[in-house]
C-alpha cells in the first residue's frame, strides 16, 4: 500500500514555535534550549533560547528545498547548550505526513526521551506547510469519493490524515474498503512508533443520506466496509450503448438527430413517408403490421394508420 506515498517534490517550511514541561537536564541554573531539525540529507539548527529552561520560544522559520525526496521520517531533537557538552531534553520523530496533516497550522506535539516514544518529555509546537507534489494522496471531489468524508490514523496525541489515501482505495476495491492487515502495513507508515494502545483509523462516510462513524483498530480481522456508489449523470453515454442514428430516407419528412440517452430527444418536423417503417428511438426500425391505402397521409406513431 505504501506505492500511494509519493516522494516529495517542492518547498517545505518549518517553524519552531515554543516548548513546555521540559524536563531540565541541568543541575544548576537555567538551561539554554535550542532545536535540531533533520529530515533526509537536510539539517537545520535554530537559535538558543537563552534561559528559557522548560518554557523556551524559538518562533524561528526554516526551508527545505525538496526533490524527489523519499525520505519520510522527520526527527526534532531539543537539546541543552552547554559550554561543556550539550545534552539532549527530548526527541520527536515521526512520519513527516504526521506534521502536514495540519498544513500551515501550529499544533502541538509530544517530546520524549529516546526515539522509542516511551517516555514522554515535555511538548514541542511547530507548524508545518509544504508547496508542492508528492507525499499522501489529496483528497478527491465529493461525487467521486464513494462517500467518504474525513479518515484519520493514529492516536490521540499524533494522527495523520488520510483522507485521500482512503477514497483511492474505495476506487481500487469498487465501493468498499476491505481490511485483512495491520493499519501499519495497510497505509505504509506508522504515524506514532511505540504508541499500539488507542492507534485507530477513524472513518467517516455517508451512505443512504446519513453520515456513518467507524473507528477500526490497529489490528483488523477481514473487515469489509461497503461505501456508496457514485451516482452516474444522465448525460454519460458508455461507448457500448451509444447507437448510430438512422437516417431517413431522402423521400419524405425532415427527421432531426435523437438526443443521448436521458436528455430530451429530437423534434420529428413531419412524419415519415408512408410505407417507410418510423425510426424508434435508440432501437431498429419497426414494421408497420397493415399498412394504409397508398397516397393517403399516414396515422399518429404507434397508431394503425388511416385508411
Amino acid at each position: 500500500m505504501a506505492t500511494l506515498i509519493a516522494p516529495y517534490t517542492g518547498t517545505l517550511i518549518i517553524k519552531v514555535i515554543e516548548g513546555k514541561d521540559l524536563p531540565r537536564v541541568q543541575m544548576m541554573g537555567k538551561q539554554d534550549p535550542y532545536m535540531k531539525i533533520q529530515f533526509g540529507k537536510h539539517k537545520k539548527r535554530s537559535k538558543t533560547a537563552k534561559d528559557g529552561d522548560r518554557a523556551p520560544k524559538w518562533n524561528q522559520e526554516f526551508t527545505l528545498e525538496l526533490k524527489n525526496e523519499g525520505e519520510t521520517q522527520i526527527q526534532f531533537d531539543v537539546c541543552n547548550d552547554n559550554l561543556v557538552k550539550d545534552s539532549r531534553i527530548g526527541i520527536l520523530k515521526a512520519p513527516i505526513h504526521v506534521f502536514l496533516s495540519h498544513q500551515g497550522k501550529a499544533k502541538w506535539f509530544p517530546l520524549y526521551k529516546t526515539t522509542n516514544n516511551r517516555s514522554q518529555a515535555g511538548n514541542l509546537c511547530i507548524q508545518c506547510e509544504f508547496k508542492g507534489t508528492g507525499g499522501l494522496p489529496a483528497p478527491l471531489p465529493q461525487n467521486s469519493s464513494f462517500g467518504i468524508v474525513s479518515a484519520t490514523y493514529g492516536t490521540e496525541l499524533m494522527s495523520a490524515d488520510v483522507t485521500g489515501f482512503m477514497q483511492i482505495q474505495a476506487q481500487v476495491q469498487g465501493g468498499r474498503l476491505v481490511l485483512k492487515t495491520g493499519l501499519t502495513d495497510y497505509f505504509g507508515f506508522d504515524p506514532h512508533n511505540g504508541h499500539k494502545a488507542g492507534k485507530v483509523l477513524k472513518l467517516e462516510y455517508k451512505k443512504d443520506g446519513k453520515v456513518h462513524s467507524t473507528v477500526v483498530n490497529q489490528d483488523p480481522k477481514n473487515i469489509v466496509i461497503e461505501l456508496e456508489k457514485p451516482i452516474a449523470t444522465a448525460s454519460v453515454v458508455m461507448p457500448s450503448q451509444a447507437k448510430p442514428f438512422q437516417q431517413p430516407p431522402s423521400s419524405g419528412g425532415v427527421h432531426t438527430q435523437p438526443g443521448v440517452y436521458g436528455q430530451a430527444p429530437g423534434v420529428y418536423a413531419q412524419p415519415q413517408v408512408y410505407g417507410q417503417p418510423p425510426s424508434v428511438y435508440g432501437q431498429a426500425p419497426g414494421v408497420y403490421q397493415a399498412p394504409g391505402v397508398y397516397n393517403q397521409v399516414p396515422g399518429v406513431y404507434g397508431q394503425a394508420p388511416g385508411v
